[in-house]
């Protein structure tokens, strides 16, 4: 017998990160396993592959999804550069700029940051509204979606950032003062911009829509 408990970050990634919330069932026999003497490796292990499998099946069941996530995410670039190039936040801009650093820099930040989510909890609503009125019987978890946006756009965005600057190559430089939307959102080079928006909005929608009937069982030791 194990008479300790269960590793606590693998159980509450497995509960909160997993599409369509917890498998009761499931959890309860990881426990089973891990207090009859399997090694905490072992069930960090089977948490990853809940969480990996309950991707896999929400892909499968639930790809309308990642349709509407990568359609909504098209103009990203266009909005991206309007909000810089729009004068009266320039001019909030440049009072948070007179700020003394770290905090003009924190400024700055934080008003990108919410601006982005704004955008990603717009289209979150858009497609769980639009999820209610034709699969009615399904109930949505708006919260948990909300949540689950907030909290992976940050860590996705970063993570992006530092690989594709590792992969950085020269590109052609773009005068957003002269060019149009739609060149903004045609252009290649910016598709790349689009996958931390992307990713947030299609796992925080799976986040938020109930799970398919799973089937439940032991995993193999």
């Amino acid at each position: 017998m194990n008479s300790g408990r269960p590793p606590v970050i693998a159980t509450w990634l497995m509960e909160h990160l997993t599409p369509g919330g917890r498998d009761e069932a499931l959890a309860g026999d990881l426990l089973e396993e891990f207090l009859h003497g399997k090694t905490a490796g072992w069930y960090r292990w089977q948490c990853a592959a809940v969480v990996a499998a309950g991707y896999r099946e929400a892909l499968r069941t639930r790809w309308p999804a990642a349709i509407f996530a990568a359609a909504w995410v098209i103009p990203v670039p266009a909005t991206f550069f309007r909000i810089a190039t729009d004068a009266r936040l320039s001019r909030l801009f440049n009072s948070a700029w007179e700020l003394p650093w770290p905090w003009s820099t924190m400024c700055e930040m934080s008003f990108y940051v919410a601006a982005n989510l704004l955008f990603l909890w717009t289209g979150l609503l858009t497609y769980l509204a639009l999820h209610a009125l034709t699969m009615r019987e399904e109930r949505v978890r708006v919260l948990r979606g909300l949540a689950h946006c907030s909290l992976l756009y940050l860590p996705l965005s970063i993570a992006w950032a530092v690989l594709t600057g590792l992969m950085q190559t020269p590109g052609h430089p773009v005068d957003i003062r002269h060019t149009a939307a739609v060149e903004l959102i045609l252009d290649p080079h910016f598709l790349p911009m689009r996958v931390p928006f992307f990713l947030s909005l299609l796992l925080s929608t799976w986040a938020a829509l109930p799970a398919r009937k799973r089937h439940s069982g032991k995993i193999a030791a």
